[in-house]
């Protein structure tokens, strides 16, 4: 299987680990790390291929890899690996065999129904508490709403807040990142409504996770905002690359079938 086409670039920790690095050992470093993404790994032993890699003379990668070598070490089979780069292989690897599992398990498993519990008399229920969000990455934008997700409602119930597709994007953007994404607004939760109003929150939640799963430039370019699917076609494209079908063999028919399923 061919390697992703792109890997998260954790710019703050890329600016920290190289500090005190001069200019070019920064853009050797970048030209190694993309090569080892690519081919899975660097040919250090070779100063000849490692030089065309570095785009330099061979003496100076020979300099520039004396300072680099820290951060690309030798494994047991002989391939030198910058480590990090390849637990962020890891993490892709098994994200996508997840995507793929439930693709072919039609779908993400549904949550479990509560169990049915004896209906009070009129008058005797209890106020609820004020309610948490059951995942703690899920509460940092939303501590100022005084009720939770209900689970006990259906998934593809159109009257699912907004706030619970925006948790969604929440949390699956700290994942791919690792920070919080930028603070959401009326736009965001107008564009959220409308898209449980359209397809009900189950499918609403699919195309969420579409997105994270995209490889389309112009969504990464995005930054994989939220307020990217308020765009039809985006949606349409992301909805024929979870059928396996082109854009322009979806289109609307796709849109209308993806309800409908």
């Amino acid at each position: 299987m061919s390697a992703p086409p792109a890997f998260q670039f954790y710019a703050e920790r890329f600016v920290a680990g190289t500090q005190g690095f001069p200019t070019i050992d920064v853009g050797a470093y970048i030209l190694l790390l993309c090569y080892q993404w690519t081919y899975g790994g660097v040919p250090a032993d070779n100063r000849v291929r490692l030089a065309g890699i570095m785009r330099c003379s061979k003496q100076t990668a020979e300099a520039i890899w004396e300072r680099l070598c820290a951060k690309i070490s030798k494994g047991d089979d002989g391939i030198w690996r910058n480590p990090k780069l390849e637990e962020v292989r890891g993490d892709q690897e098994r994200y996508r065999a997840r995507q793929r599992s439930n693709g072919s398990q039609g779908g993400r498993p549904p949550k479990e129904k509560p169990k049915e519990t004896q209906k009070k008399p009129m008058g005797s229920e209890r106020v609820p508490k004020k309610a948490v969000f059951q995942n703690p990455q899920e509460t940092s934008q939303y501590s100022e709403l005084s009720t939770s997700l209900d689970e006990s409602k259906n998934d593809s119930s159109n009257e699912r807040p907004p706030r619970d597709l925006l948790a969604v994007h929440d949390r699956l953007f700290q994942e791919r990142y690792e920070q919080k994404p930028p603070k959401y607004g009326a736009k965001e939760a107008a564009i959220a409504k409308k898209l449980i109003k359209d397809y009900g929150f189950a499918k609403a939640s699919e195309l969420v996770h579409a997105l994270f799963d995209s490889r389309d430039t112009w969504i990464q370019s995005k930054g994989y905002a939220f307020s990217v699917l308020a765009n039809t076609a985006t949606q349409t494209q992301l909805i024929a690359a979870m059928s396996g079908r082109s854009p322009q063999q979806d289109g609307l028919d796709g849109l209308r079938e993806f309800v409908r399923g």
